[in-house]
């Protein structure tokens, strides 16, 4: 049976021993042959966490001991199965201390556990849970939540270490480590002075002394070769203790370190402390302070390789490939600080190659920025047209208008657009169109044609018949004489006498589809009145005249 077998059975009668009879600690379930791995339940009051962020007290708790492949080397992994709240505890560890000695025994670890979870010992400097930590600090009074003594009677004067009850002879010289009998196994004393059989002991890996459990081994951090104190340094750095053949010398200092601590610069090749050594920002590799160099924009803490540095070209400055850009209107290498991003493309320019955009204020570099034909102000390209009409005329959009007629995008130059003199809107020179009697500009919803003379007349110069309801020329429309409404000359008679248009309400027929207007009418009766009425008058004194003669000549 190899050593460590030999003190996991021991361990386990250990504890059979010395805990069956303990009614605060219970063993409620073990796995392996000899046991791996405990179960350990503990009837002691602690403190639980609740949801709802009260602290209240539990009477019982369980915890699980595992028994690793280093064990006894290196200490066992304990964590606890049921919740608890305590500064050294969290759900995956329970912190049984920073120094774990082979010689302790598991059944002393159980009870220290116990006494960690009534609250009997804890550390608040070093906590694994902070917020327990303060609770513990600000609560003094109130710990321990249990004070039960948790070390049963037998294990007060119980050896730390009890061989198995079949092995041990009375005045016979055991191994101090697993208690194997010196009749069995000849016995060796270590350089530590402990009588020890040999499956008890090692050999240091650097000057061969015997070393058994129970001496002071230490561990290569690196290499994990076990020897004695005496032949291992520790590294002032991390504290840890390795090979001497793992210590580098700095170069700078001259301070002893460990690989782990040490390195060597990624570009001179040199070995460094860790204090001398920097991490380049970029690459993540290590360097030392003659191969770096500081950004002028960057953190002073962040470190770049020289290489990878460079100037400015306007102010000079060394800064790194991050912060340096190429301007995309003259190509020159310019810093953060001595250029801008072009709104437009997103090419970085110096200042002096950018401007502001008269609508929008962005700032676009000069090779984007376009010019208005008709204010001369700079624009970035989505604030600027082009002229539908005139393909070689780029205009702001503040100088650009929708034509009203053709929906085309036009600039406002007198060249391109014009004012309705009727609407006032600006519409293109193609769609307005010249009044022939009045001579001005009007837009082609205010041109009319006339049906008389067929030529294009505006709003303003046109009126329309009384009787048709079409749009004339003013000059083709008469007024009648009679009631005044304006007549086309399809609609209206012309007066035989005077020439004047006349509704057909207005007009007198005469024979052979002649009219006369009622002025001329009027005129017309009055002249057959002075002419007709002394003719009637004188016939019928003639006829008087007649019939007398007759009368008398028949008398």
């Amino acid at each position: 049976m190899s050593v460590r077998l030999r003190r996991l059975q021991s361990d386990y009668e250990q504890i059979k021993a010395r805990l069956h009879a303990s009614q605060f600690i219970v063993i409620r379930n073990v796995t392996g042959d000899p046991p791996e791995r405990y179960e350990v339940e503990y009837r002691v009051r602690s403190l639980v966490l609740q949801n709802d962020g009260q602290i209240v007290e539990s009477p019982s708790h369980v915890a699980e001991i595992i028994l690793t492949r280093a064990y006894p080397h290196r200490a066992p992994h304990c964590k606890m199965l049921t919740p608890i709240f305590h500064p050294n505890i969290d759900p995956s560890a329970i912190c049984i201390g920073d120094h774990w000695a082979a010689s302790e025994s598991l059944s002393d670890l159980i009870v220290r556990i116990g006494q960690l979870i009534a609250y009997q010992t804890y550390n608040t400097k070093s906590p694994l849970n902070g917020e327990a930590a303060r609770w513990a600090d600000e609560h003094k009074d109130l710990l321990p939540v249990d004070g039960t003594d948790l070390i049963p009677p037998e294990m007060e004067n119980t050896p730390a270490v009890v061989p198995s009850p079949s092995r041990p002879q009375p005045k016979t010289i055991n191994c101090q480590n697993c208690g194997t009998p010196s009749s069995q196994q000849t016995l060796v004393r270590c350089i530590g002075g402990h009588l020890a059989c040999p499956d008890c002991v090692v050999h240091c890996s650097n000057c061969g002394g015997t070393l058994c459990l129970l001496c002071e081994s230490v561990a290569c951090s690196i290499c994990n070769k076990k020897g004695c104190a005496r032949c291992l340094k520790t590294c002032a750095d991390c504290g840890k203790a390795a090979c001497v053949e793992h210590f580098v010398r700095c170069a700078q200092c001259g301070k002893e370190s460990c690989s782990t601590c040490a390195g060597s610069c990624a570009t001179c090749g040199k070995s460094f402390c860790k204090a001398h050594l920097r991490i380049c920002k970029s690459c993540a590799q290590p360097l030392c302070a003659g191969c770096t160099g500081t950004c002028a924009i960057c953190p002073p803490d962040s470190v770049h390789h020289k290489t990878e540095l460079a100037k400015c070209a306007k102010c000079n400055a060394l800064v790194c490939q991050s912060h340096l850009h190429a301007s995309g209107v003259s190509g020159q290498k310019i810093c953060d600080m001595c250029g801008t991003i072009c709104a437009a493309c997103g090419k970085w320019a110096t200042h002096a190659e950018v401007v502001a955009c008269s609508i929008c204020k962005k700032v676009v570099c000069v090779a984007c920025a376009k010019e208005c034909r008709v204010c001369k102000k700079k624009v970035c390209p989505s604030h600027a047209g082009t002229c539908e009409r005139h393909h070689d005329h780029v205009a702001c959009h503040n100088c650009m208008t929708t034509c009203p007629i053709c929906h085309k995008l036009v600039c406002k130059t007198q060249s391109h657009v014009e004012a309705c003199s009727v609407c006032k809107r600006l519409v293109c020179h193609e769609c307005a169109k010249t009044c022939a009697d009045c001579g001005k500009r009007v837009c082609a919803e205010h041109i009319f044609p006339c049906p008389t003379c067929k030529t294009g007349v505006c709003s303003t110069c046109v009126d329309t018949c009384s009787i048709c309801n079409n749009l004339f020329h003013t000059k083709h429309l008469k007024a009648c004489p009679g009631c005044g409404r304006k007549l086309c000359p399809s609609c209206g008679k012309s007066c035989m006498r005077c020439k004047a248009i006349v509704c057909p309400e207005h007009g007198f027929p005469l024979s052979r589809g002649r009219v006369l207007c009622v002025p001329c009418y009027k005129h017309r009766e009055k002249a057959i009145a002075r002419i007709v009425l002394p003719s009637i008058v004188g016939g019928i004194i003639v006829l008087i005249l007649i019939i007398w003669l007759i009368v008398r000549s028949a008398h």
